[in-house]
This record gives C-alpha cells, sequence and structure tokens, in this order.
C-alpha cells in the first residue's frame, strides 16, 4: 500500500471514502446449507442474517439474477413441474394463516436447490418447497423428506410428537421423523414439497437456538414391493410418516414392518389411495375423510378439519390414519439430494445464529399436554337374575377423566390471533368385544372404525361375566378435539388429537 499517499489525503477526505467504501460493499449472502451457489464457491457462514423477503402471492416467478431462466411459483399452470401432493398446492394464501420463515430466493445468487418454508399459525403446518434441477435421473422410486431434531435439548422437546403417529405418548419424544412420498425425482427442474405438522414446545422460549435446531434432509429411496395392512399394493399412492432417524424410510424394520401414519389430505386423495386386495380399508379411509369434510369426528384420531377457506379448492381436511406397512426386497438409498439446518423460531437468541435466522419467529406448533391424561375407571359387578346365574352375572366400568392429572398447553403465538372453542374431550377404549360378552343395551358407548380397527368412544362398558379392570387399563385413550378461529374473520380450523392415557381403578 503507498502510504505516502494516503498521508496527503485530509482527514475528512479519508472518512469519507471509508463511508462510501462500506456502504457499496455487497452483502455477502449467508446460507448454512451444505449446498454451494451456482458460483461453485462455498457461501461465508454469518451470524444474524435475515432471511430473504418473499410475497409468494403476488408474484408469477421466483425471485432470480438477470440473466438466469425463470422459475414460476409452484402453483403456477402450464409453466413447470410440480411433484407435490395436490391437496397443498394451492393452499398458500396469508388470509389462510400461511407466514414465511425462510426463503433463498433473492436477485442476486441462485442456489440449487433453492428453497422457502412457510408456516400456518392456524394449524400448525410447517411446509417447505424445494426446486431442483438435477444434472441427470435418480434411480430411485419414491422421495423421503426427514426432519430431525438436533441439540441437547432435542431429547426433550415434544415439537415432532404430532408429525407421525395418530396416538400420541406425551413423553415418548420423536428425534425424527420421515415422510415418504410417490414422486421420483426428475431430470428436469421441478418443485417438490412436503409438510410436517408441529406440536407446541412450552419451554422453546427458554431454549438457546444452539441447544435445539431442526435438520431437514430429502432422500431418493427405491423398495421392490410395498403392502398396507399386509395387502400387496407394489407402489405407493399416497404420503406416509413414521418415526425415522435414517436416511432410508424402510431402514432397521423387523421382518420389514412398520407402523406408519398415512396422511389423508382431502377426500379425493383417499378416493385416489390404491388398495386392489382390501376396499374394506378404503372404504374406511373414505368415510372418515368425509366426516371430516363435513365437521363429524369420526373415523380417526388424528385430523385437522377447516382452513383454506380464501381459496375455491374443497374443504381442507389433513387426517393421519396408521396402518400396517410391510416390505420386502432391497430398499435402498441412491443418494442425497438436500440437506440443512434451520434454527427453530421462537428459541432464544436465534437472530445471533449464522446463517439466516427465521422471519417468522413466534413458537410453532398450537398446543401440548403437561402430562399424560388419568382416566378414572370405576368396576361395579352385579346379577340380572335371582337367585343369581352364571347367565346373569354383568360387570360394569364406569370412566371418568381425571382433569386435575394434565392442563392442556396453548401456544400464546395462536391465541394471540385466535380464540379456542368447542373443546371436547372423548374416552376412547381400543379394546372391543364380540356380542356374547358385551351387553350393548348397558352400555353407554358407539363404536367407530379406525382404518380396520373397531374402536370404542366410551361413558359405560357393561359386559358378561365378571371381568377385571386390568383388562381395559393398559387399552384407553383420550381424544380432543376443539375449534381454532381466527380473529380476522378466516374460517375455522378443527383440531383433533388422541393421547395415550393411564387407567386408574377406583
Amino acid at each position: 500500500m503507498n502510504h505516502s499517499l494516503f498521508s496527503k489525503w485530509p482527514l475528512s477526505a479519508l472518512l469519507i471514502f471509508c463511508a462510501v467504501f462500506l456502504a457499496c460493499k455487497k452483502p455477502v449472502d449467508p446460507a448454512n446449507d451444505t449446498h454451494l451457489s451456482k458460483n461453485k464457491t462455498p457461501l461465508p457462514n454469518l451470524a444474524g442474517i435475515p432471511a430473504y423477503p418473499l410475497d409468494w402471492e403476488h408474484i408469477d416467478f421466483m425471485p432470480s439474477p438477470a440473466g438466469t431462466p425463470p422459475i414460476p411459483v409452484p402453483w403456477s399452470s402450464g409453466l413447470g413441474g410440480r411433484k407435490m401432493d395436490e391437496d397443498i398446492v394451492f393452499d398458500y394464501k396469508k388470509a389462510d394463516g400461511w407466514e414465511l420463515v425462510y426463503n433463498t430466493f433473492n436477485n442476486n445468487v441462485v442456489y440449487n436447490p433453492a428453497y422457502f418454508m412457510l408456516y400456518n399459525k392456524y394449524r400448525g403446518l410447517l411446509r417447505t418447497y424445494f426446486y431442483f434441477s438435477t444434472p441427470a435421473n435418480y434411480p430411485s422410486s419414491n422421495l423421503n423428506y426427514q426432519l430431525k431434531l438436533l441439540g441437547t435439548a432435542a431429547a426433550n422437546s415434544p415439537i415432532l410428537n404430532f408429525s407421525s403417529k395418530d396416538v400420541i405418548k406425551i413423553n415418548d419424544n420423536a428425534g425424527a421423523v420421515s415422510q415418504l412420498q410417490q414422486h421420483m425425482v426428475s431430470s428436469t427442474g421441478s418443485w417438490y414439497a412436503a409438510e410436517f405438522e408441529i406440536a407446541y414446545d412450552h419451554t422453546i422460549g427458554s431454549t438457546d437456538y444452539q441447544n435445539l435446531q431442526f435438520e431437514w434432509s430429502i432422500n431418493p429411496n427405491s423398495i421392490t414391493q410395498i403392502s398396507l395392512n399386509g395387502k400387496e399394493t407394489g407402489t405407493i399412492s399416497g404420503t406416509i410418516e413414521h418415526q425415522q432417524p435414517a436416511p432410508n424410510f424402510f431402514a432397521n424394520l423387523p421382518n420389514g414392518v412398520i407402523d406408519a401414519g398415512m396422511k389423508i389430505g382431502s377426500k379425493k386423495a383417499a378416493e385416489n389411495l390404491k388398495f386392489p386386495k382390501s376396499e374394506q380399508l378404503k372404504n374406511a379411509i373414505i368415510d372418515a375423510a368425509s366426516n371430516g369434510v363435513s365437521g363429524l369426528i369420526k373415523g380417526f384420531l388424528s385430523g385437522l378439519l377447516g382452513g383454506g377457506g380464501s381459496t375455491t379448492v374443497a374443504q381442507q381436511v389433513n387426517l393421519k390414519i396408521n396402518s400396517t406397512i410391510e416390505t420386502s426386497g432391497t430398499a435402498t438409498v441412491s443418494s442425497q439430494l438436500f440437506t440443512n439446518t434451520f434454527s427453530i423460531p421462537g428459541t432464544l437468541n436465534n437472530q445471533n445464529s449464522p446463517g439466516f435466522y427465521p422471519s417468522y419467529n413466534q413458537p410453532l406448533g398450537l398446543f401440548y399436554l403437561s402430562a399424560e391424561p388419568i382416566i378414572k375407571v370405576k368396576r361395579t359387578t352385579y346379577n340380572l337374575d335371582s337367585p343369581p346365574s352364571l347367565e346373569g352375572a354383568r360387570v360394569r366400568f364406569d370412566f371418568s377423566i381425571d382433569e386435575p392429572s394434565h392442563q392442556i398447553l396453548f401456544n400464546p403465538a395462536l391465541l394471540a390471533v385466535a380464540d379456542i372453542s368447542n373443546l371436547r374431550k372423548q374416552i376412547i377404549l381400543t379394546k372391543t368385544f364380540g356380542s356374547d360378552v358385551l351387553d350393548r343395551d348397558a352400555s353407554i358407548l358407539s363404536s367407530e372404525i379406525i382404518a380396520e380397527r373397531e374402536i370404542y368412544e366410551v361413558e359405560r362398558l357393561t359386559l358378561v361375566g365378571s371381568l377385571p379392570t386390568s383388562i381395559l387399563t393398559s387399552n384407553i385413550l383420550m381424544r380432543i378435539s376443539f375449534d381454532v378461529t381466527p380473529k380476522d374473520g378466516s374460517p375455522k380450523i378443527t383440531v383433533v388429537k388422541t393421547f395415550k392415557s393411564t387407567g386408574q381403578p377406583i
């Protein structure tokens, strides 16, 4: 450097030069993404950079640098490919609760893959749209999306507990959930999307971002044969979810069998499921979807009913119905398309995290329970005959919810924008009895079919004979439902969740 040259400048000129230099310097594009931008140089790791803004509702093409091929928005018609569940394509309006969390589309740098993430504050859904432009075909028959928790607080967080099962165990926290979709990877540019339902973690505001983060990855999977409830299908025709920390959706399965949740996004999606040898299962799922559309809580244990009211598409119904899925042959992972770590909205100090921090920064999820519910079971024996006879022997079980055993923890961020009403709790019994044992006339219950399982919604159960309480206490659930009514006048959403409960004889 020529020090003599600078020594001739007055101090004021030096200050002006420095100010202009700093003002004109382009900001470095941040990313904690494991990929490179299109210029093939690693992106520097900076702290505390806001995600790029995106007015996704009012654009036809995504932001991109001049001279790069235009990318149409995911819901455009006839301009690009998309590989995502049809029931989510047109459900993206801010008026229906969607908020921007992350976005990498911008006018300066092209990321491959590029993505943006939305969160629905009325439904507790986290959705990411990915745009891939791959150099070649991937030898896969389906795509596995995985959402995983990282950090020292991961084991104690329930945030993924709503994502894979229709029955939630309060303290059985999911460290990772996987979603399998039937779509293959295209060799041309195409949109892909996946969403996961998030449970509220009431400790999130006091948890440092370094101790709890999301890792989202995408892996092509291949499997030669798939069966649902023992019925061969050969292909995945819907979306299924289960707890799985491995990139291979079918890894580490005992005898190739998993209990997974089928995600039913609409009645049409249920009708399109392929169960060539199990019409009973398909019909039960269609009935559950029909009930959900009409607001009837029957035939399912987990669901989000309504929402999406600003569009002309049919009413949203997001059900999760567990079913046994069997596989045979060899499941393989061809490669990894994407992996990235995200700071979770609402965590402490996340605006200091390297790379992007979230645009929407309130805690995620609608609610959770403080503890496993306790269901009190009162047993009474009597006899219909006098003198007593073997045929007249009866045992009556009366069920009641121990309200002090648990609290419903609603997310304050939800309560700030919506009202909760029509809260209802139902006792569900998963053990059923034949007509030779069940005295239906002396019972207060109704039967439901969940996939191919019968359950009882029960207040009183009367059986022939003198059976002990222990046959019931491990088979009791509590189903909770309530309405979320947005304060801005948007359509209400009915939330349905079912929790494993402890039966307590009294």
